[in-house]
């Protein structure tokens, strides 16, 4: 409808413009013409205005006049002839545009006219289109209405119960691809971390040059020079071996082993005191209770002179001065401790020397690493009578009662990760802590401990559902698990490794770190006949 007007609009234009032109060439012509007229009467008057002069004067003057008048007639008639040639010309001239621009205004219109009949007959297709697209449209819609009730019919399932049903298979989908994504970027960060741990550590560990000695935890073996010896320590009615234990407080063990008697208690100090008074006592052969108290302070002082002088060594080994006193004397207490068989004030010089070497790698500050790590383990000196806090936590704040930063108590106290870590420095210890347990030959555990390690493993693997078998492997540091393959998928492969991880955390103490392998297996079997 617009463009019909829009078209009606411009062909009026046209005509209009035109109707102009023509109106005014004929208006121009006229003008002309009156002009000419009154050129003629103009002439007319100055002829008579002549004759009435030429009447008037002489033969001569009147032959002069008749000659000036001739002349000037002639130039005007002229320069009238030449105007009128050229307003003709320009009449001409308009003429013919005129009847150009008439003629593109007529095949203007023309095309207009065709343009128009198009533009009708397309908006007429068009029009027809929409009314079968509309009619398609209800046809596919009656289509879908009429095939979704009969798939309603056929699965006895609603149109809203069908679109929950889809929606959650496509959640599980996701959710299985999510499972899938996390597991790989989670293994690519692992190996990169590895590479970049191993890397660190191997570094840390060339540093590493202490020994390898596993000790005994609890028993010191005496030799005697003979059989008889045992008579004499026991003494009369057991006076001397009495004596003896109530001033150390470590058992004597007087069998029947040829040549040996046997020192018992869990603390290595006092087991340290006995050991030096007893041999003391047996080089100087004189055996009796004021001797034994006599004999048993000189190797009490003896024993605090060595402890004092490896703490020195110890601290100075690993670059740690200005330590407090009372913090020198509990650290020389750790020479004589052992913790799964490692002198405990060997580790920590040698946790001390890894954490030195893993900050720095990290840029991170090494004195801080350097102290925390060197007292990580002073807690396990302290009288446990005095605090009822595990070992860490109780050393972080003996630490700090005596002078260390917050930030090296805070090292000392998270290294078992009872506390949060308050820096990064903390995490170096741990992990230096770690290493240095791990490496071959630092520690040794009893057998029993150790069966009931892989005892207690394999229980709480066994305790997840889809689980069907499972084996403590590699001196109890992995643990596989083989589920049930209708149960468990490949996507929950990954879930049930990390639970199982995170409970054996909370409920199974070990050293170093357990690898916990899951294997999900299926096979399909079939028997030609």
């Amino acid at each position: 409808m617009y463009t019909h007007l829009i078209i009606l609009w411009i062909a009026i234009s046209l005509i209009a413009f035109f109707t102009g032109l023509a109106v005014g060439a004929s208006i121009l012509t006229r003008s002309l013409k009156v002009k000419i007229q009154r050129l003629e009467n103009t002439l007319t008057e100055m002829k008579k205005s002549a004759e009435e002069r030429v009447k008037q004067a002489s033969t001569q003057a009147r032959q002069q006049v008749m000659e000036e008048y001739q002349t000037t007639l002639a130039k005007e008639k002229q320069r009238l002839e030449e105007e009128i040639s050229r307003r003709k010309k320009e009449v001409e001239r308009e003429e013919s545009r005129y009847r150009e621009q008439a003629k593109k205004s007529a095949e203007r219109e023309k095309r207009l006219d065709e343009r128009e009949r198009a533009l009708w007959q397309r908006e007429k297709n068009m029009e027809r289109e929409r009314e079968a697209q509309a009619r398609e449209k209800s046809r596919i819609e009656a289509l879908r209405k009429e095939a979704d009730k009969k798939l309603e019919f056929i699965a006895q399932l609603s149109r809203e119960e069908a679109r929950a049903i889809l929606l959650k298979q496509a959640e599980e989908e996701a959710r299985m691809e999510s499972l899938a994504i996390l597991k790989r970027v989670e293994e690519e960060t692992r190996q990169e971390s590895q590479q970049i741990a191993q890397k660190i550590i191997t570094m840390a560990l060339q540093q590493c040059d202490l020994p390898q000695v596993v000790e005994d935890t609890s028993v010191t073996t005496v030799a005697l020079p003979s059989d008889e010896m045992k008579g004499r320590i026991i003494g009369r009615e057991g006076r001397n071996i009495r004596s003896f234990e109530m001033a150390t407080g470590v058992d004597l063990i007087v069998d029947d082993t040829p040549e040996v008697v046997m020192l018992s208690c869990f603390d290595p100090v006092r087991r340290q005191v006995a050991a030096m008074a007893l041999k003391r006592l047996i080089q100087d052969g004189r055996i009796h209770p004021a001797r034994i108290e006599q004999t048993i302070s000189w190797a009490q002082s003896e024993v605090d002179k060595t402890m004092q002088m490896e703490a020195e060594k110890a601290a100075l080994e690993a670059g740690v001065h200005n330590l407090h006193p009372e913090i020198l004397k509990l650290l020389g207490r750790l020479y004589f401790r052992t913790s799964y068989g490692q002198n405990v004030l060997w580790h920590s010089v040698e946790v001390a020397k890894i954490a030195v070497r893993v900050a720095s790698e990290l840029q991170l500050d090494v004195e801080v690493a350097r102290r925390g790590a060197l007292l990580h383990d002073i807690g396990k000196a302290l009288d446990s009578s005095d605090s009822d806090a595990p070992h860490a936590v109780a050393g972080g704040k003996f630490a700090e009662k005596y002078g260390e930063s917050a930030r090296v108590a805070n090292a000392i106290a998270a290294h078992h990760e009872e506390v949060p870590f308050e820096s990064s420095e903390a995490v170096v210890v741990l992990i230096a802590d770690s290493v240095s347990a791990l490496r071959p030959g630092a520690r040794k555990e009893s057998i029993e401990k150790y069966l009931q390690r892989l005892k207690k493993l394999e229980e709480i693997v066994r305790s997840f559902q889809g689980v069907r078998e499972c084996y403590a492997v590699s001196a109890g540091r992995e643990i596989r698990i083989i589920v049930e393959p209708d149960q468990i998928g490949d996507a929950e492969m990954v879930q049930l490794s990390r639970d199982v991880a995170r409970r054996i955390e909370r409920e199974v103490t070990f050293p170093g770190q357990i690898k916990v392998t899951v294997i999900r297996e299926k096979r399909a079997v079939e028997i030609a006949k």
